[in-house]
């Protein structure tokens, strides 16, 4: 759902950023909306930690995001 049909709402709404948190593959993908599709930026793997600068200064810990 996420991946697809959100992801198209996002894009026609012209969301500048996107993130998708997979709780099953440990992941985090970071998306930017580039014209009218999203490309996607980087993908965080579980122990690791995404440091955003756009569109806000945050670092975000996968294992902080998810229940034990």
């Amino acid at each position: 759902m996420d991946r697809a049909l959100k992801k198209h709402y996002y894009e026609s709404a012209g969301i500048p950023w996107y993130l998708v948190v997979d709780h099953i593959a440990l992941t985090i993908d970071l998306f930017e909306l580039v014209g009218t599709t999203y490309e996607k930026r980087s993908m965080t793997h579980g122990g690791e930690i995404l440091h955003l600068t756009e569109p806000v200064l945050v670092d975000l810990d996968l294992a902080a995001l998810l229940p034990d």
